[in-house]
């Protein structure tokens, strides 16, 4: 039985795609509204059946929410119920008791029904406020998710209103709502920010591109004056790009010099492909630029060639991010392998003799 524990929370959050969200349907406010009150006295007129074999389904269920598939299940029941009676799917879910502060259940429910009514939503969590700051962030969280998939002005303004911490594990949803009208609304939804939260976005586009997009977000990040949040950006689409094209990715990151840039793209590269990535650095005659690159590269060489690892990090130019890099490839290599980093090290090698001494002391 596969299980969850402390995983449950941080997938909770990240929340996937395999989530029921009804339909939709874009009208007039006052005809949505109508319709809206009109499916609640609906519901309410017949759900009191429908609600009592909710809660026993839940009921049943509950004790094995810590296997994986179950746990989807009861994930998907609680949006589908939220999307025919929000009001009562929240209230009866918000009376689960957990553990942990954190209900995924009610998570689902109350994101499902501020997708159709951020408005009740808001009002029902501000009337039920949950004790203790982790459940109401939580909770907050759930608005934020379920706001953007309707409107993502609505979401933003309401996670612009949070603590910090909570703006930045909540972007993510409103930046995901404006990559679906397009990589412009993306890009000029994260321009339109300011202050931490637009480097906080910055950092998070590109996860939202395609390589269909990664075009347009790669001139968008030319434009930027401030180098450092320029710098912000282009790394994480330097990353994102390498994934699907290490070429064109490297090619780019050179072009532009910019050493952190460069050492993202080795480093996705040489997790895939660490001896093609070691033949590449060992032409660029260790200039300081690629010292990123070589530290990248290293880490996924001491696996494949250890002594080939070691010497691309000698050929490092900055001192001390080279020493810092040798002490530390060589404490995993000895939990990795210790026989062997035990024998590279008794032998000639191109790490400091006073790191080499330190590090042998394990082994006495």
């Amino acid at each position: 039985m596969k299980t969850w524990g402390a995983v449950l929370v941080l997938w909770s959050l990240a929340l996937g795609g395999s989530f029921f969200a009804g339909q939709v349907v874009v009208k007039s406010e006052q005809a949505e509204e109508r319709e809206r009150e009109a499916e609640f006295r609906v519901t309410t007129r017949f759900s009191e059946i429908e609600s009592r074999d909710e809660v026993a389904f839940f009921e049943r269920n509950l004790s094995e929410r810590n296997d994986l598939g179950r746990h989807d299940e009861l994930w998907l029941r609680a949006g589908e119920w939220a999307a025919r009676d929000p009001e009562g799917a929240v209230a009866r879910l918000s009376e689960l008791k957990f553990d942990d502060v954190r209900n995924p259940y009610l998570f689902s429910a109350l994101s499902q029904w501020a997708a159709q009514d951020g408005g009740k939503a808001r009002r029902w969590l501000a009337q039920n406020n949950p004790e203790g700051r982790d459940r109401a962030e939580y909770l907050r969280a759930a608005l934020i998710r379920g706001m953007a998939r309707f409107d993502a002005n609505e979401a933003l303004a309401f996670l612009q209103e949070q603590p910090i911490a909570l703006q930045r594990t909540t972007i993510d949803f409103v930046l995901g709502a404006w990559a679906k009208r397009g990589v412009g609304t993306l890009l000029e939804g994260v321009e339109g920010l300011s202050g931490e939260l637009r480097e906080v976005a910055l950092a998070k586009v590109a996860s939202q591109l395609t390589p269909e997009t990664m075009a347009a977000a790669v001139a968008f990040s030319g434009e930027l004056s401030d180098r450092e949040k320029r710098l912000i950006l282009q790394e994480g689409l330097a990353d994102r790009w390498a994934q699907w094209d290490s070429g064109e990715a490297l090619a780019w990151a050179e072009e532009s010099g910019e050493p952190r840039m460069i050492g993202v793209v080795a480093k996705q590269w040489a997790r895939r492909e660490p001896e093609k990535a070691s033949d590449w650095l060992k032409k660029k005659s260790g200039a300081r630029e690629y010292d990123l690159a070589a530290r990248s590269v290293a880490w996924s060489m001491v696996g494949v060639d250890a002594a080939r690892a070691f010497d691309q990090v000698a050929a490092m130019k900055g001192v001390s991010l080279r020493e810092e890099t040798f002490e530390q490839l060589g404490r995993f290599w000895i939990g990795d392998d210790p026989k062997k980093a035990r024998q590279f090290l008794e032998n000639e090698n191109p790490l400091p003799e006073k790191l080499r001494e330190e590090l042998l002391l394990h082994f006495r």
